[in-house]
């Protein structure tokens, strides 16, 4: 229904990153989470700032953009959006997509039940930076994902990793993730490496799995969430003790061949 309603993908994406996600931050950061291009970006926020649904302050030399709360169909907007991409993760192109992303993940060493794919593997940078997009909305796969960074810590290129992370717009969520398994396999240099993605100027909590549907999930995840997790920004219902035991469960497994 939004793709008819609203024709432009920039623009459904800006949506998605503006009033269900609660992002905020300049024209190049939204245009880099949403991926779209810098021109479709600031075309689109300065025509959503003109119709109310966008709102525009300075944060030190910075413009910044984020939802303006107090438009009269702001919940009305925000249900859209939220059937709309309970719509498209139940589309069978998009399960594909995940599906496919699985076998991979499965296939360099994920823990998941995923078959592993068949054919040549993609880059090991690549498939992480997707994974950890999946992640943010698929409770297995963030589960499975400090195994998977462990196993192939000796082969990681971290330059080529932060530019995946880039591209995804998943940075943030990268440098959690290295952090976690670190901290769980009390690894230093792993810590060490994900202050290199690090983005400071993300200041807003945001969740995972889609939890703030409702007032239950917001408060399980405030009560839940690793100490780790929240020094990033992030809120989620599942414990530090349930990536733990993931971890401890998989750790000793050998490493996946090159």
């Amino acid at each position: 229904m939004l793709e008819y309603l609203v024709a432009s993908k920039t623009r459904r994406r800006l949506l998605d990153a503006l009033w269900l996600q609660g992002e905020r931050g300049s024209v190049s950061d939204l245009a880099r989470l949403a991926r779209v291009s810098f021109r479709g970006a600031h075309k689109e926020l300065n025509e959503m700032l003109e119709a109310g649904l966008a709102a525009r302050s300075c944060v030190g030399n910075a413009t910044v953009f984020e939802a303006d709360a107090s438009h009269p169909q702001a919940r009305v907007l925000r249900e859209l959006l939220r059937s709309e991409r309970g719509r498209e993760g139940a589309s069978p192109r998009k399960a594909k997509e995940d599906q496919e992303l699985r076998s991979w993940m499965r296939a360099w060493g994920a823990p998941l039940s995923a078959r592993p794919a068949a054919g040549a593997r993609p880059p090991l940078e690549r498939v992480l930076a997707r994974a950890a997009a999946l992640a943010r909305r698929d409770a297995s796969v963030a589960r499975s994902l400090p195994v998977f960074l462990w196993r192939n810590r000796s082969r990681l290129d971290l330059e080529r990793l932060r530019g995946e992370a880039q591209r995804e717009g998943e940075k943030q969520t990268l440098g959690f993730f290295l952090e976690l398994a670190g901290l769980l396999g009390n690894d230093p240099e792993l810590r060490a490496w994900a202050e290199g993605f690090r983005d400071q100027r993300v200041r807003r909590d945001r969740y995972f799995f889609f939890e703030t549907r409702s007032a239950l999930a917001r408060r399980l995840a405030r009560e839940r969430t690793p100490a780790v997790a929240r020094k990033w920004h992030f809120l989620m219902n599942m414990s530090q003790e349930t990536f733990a035991s993931t971890f401890e469960k998989f750790r000793t497994d050998a490493e996946v061949s090159g």
